[in-house]
């Protein structure tokens, strides 16, 4: 009975295992899987450390034409992009020695590292050459590889997401202020951070230099001194704007603040009147009580004296 168990169980295993490949080819078709594989030449750890050894040479050239015919077909530019390729391979190996350096340094210290060696160059290919035009559709296609989904977890974090933010008390909530809070809590820098102080200023300021829009006085003299610290040599028109906008809104605060003590001084008028009123009332009853004390005192004068 136990070989018996023993033998469905492996049955049962083998069947759930072809499915899970039958599913995963089904999502990945044969040309996805090749553009995958071809993202391999970014990792660091197999491009040979010497520049005039023929491998070095030859290397990624079968990955690079598989990147080049599936997003540069045109001829001029697939041209274009196995020159800058050829570039590349001499910053692949400058981010090598780079990554062996980091390696190092993470695992001195007894930590983990969270990013792959492709990963961690995709990520310095994006950071640092943005900006260059030599190697713009090398970066293109590193923003391509970076951003490729390859499990469901980011899909199962934007459902939970949704369910988070969007709740039966705000459902009426628009499709665009819904995107930008889903941006803010899956993609936003972690809280108590330098990225995350320095997004909340700028927020902060933005917010302040807008139209009707009521803020604390302490918080727009920040947003004054902010403005007037950022022109150095020349003042740009942005600035000068932000410094108007400020002053308006001071200007609003301070009228407002006017009528608030002028009513509050109206009103403490008010009672200070009803007090006396009702001082006099007062007075008005002694009177008289004294008045009746004296008659009776008189009466009884009389009696005793008959």
């Amino acid at each position: 009975m136990a070989d018996q168990s023993k033998k469905i169980i492996q049955e049962r295993v083998k069947k759930y295992s072809k499915a899970i490949c039958k599913n995963i080819d089904d999502r990945f078709p044969p040309d996805s899987l090749a553009i995958l594989e071809s993202f391999s030449v970014f990792d660091v750890t197999q491009v040979p450390g010497d520049i005039n050894a023929p491998d070095f040479k030859v290397y990624g050239q079968s990955e690079i034409t598989a990147i080049k015919e599936h997003f540069y077909r045109e001829q001029q530019i697939g041209n274009d992009f196995l020159e800058q390729w050829k570039d590349m391979k001499y910053e692949l190996l400058q981010l090598k020695t780079k990554w062996l350096q980091f390696k190092d340094n993470v695992e001195s210290n007894n930590m983990k590292i969270k990013f792959s060696p492709t990963e961690w160059v995709l990520r310095k290919i994006v950071k640092d050459y943005q900006h260059d035009e030599q190697f713009a559709l090398v970066y293109r296609v590193a923003k391509v590889a970076l951003v490729t989904p390859v499990t469901n977890a980011w899909p199962e974090r934007g459902a939970s997401a949704v369910k988070r933010i969007k709740t039966r008390s705000r459902s009426s909530m628009k499709s665009d202020l819904l995107n930008a809070l889903l941006m803010i809590s899956i993609n936003g820098p972690a809280l108590k951070t330098k990225e995350y102080q320095e997004l909340m200023e700028e927020v902060a300021v933005r917010n302040a230099n807008e139209k009707h829009r009521m803020c604390p006085r302490s918080f727009i003299s920040v947003v004054q001194k902010k403005s007037l610290s950022s022109s150095t040599q020349t003042v740009d028109i942005d600035e000068l704007s932000e410094i108007e906008n400020a002053q308006k809104i001071d200007k609003h605060l301070q009228e407002s603040l006017k009528n608030k003590e002028a009513w509050i001084t109206d009103a403490f008028f008010e009672s200070d009147e009803s007090d006396g009123d009702d001082s006099d009332d007062d007075d008005d009853e002694e009177e008289i009580e004294d008045h009746e004390d004296s008659d009776v005192t008189d009466t009884d004068s009389e009696n005793y004296a008959d």
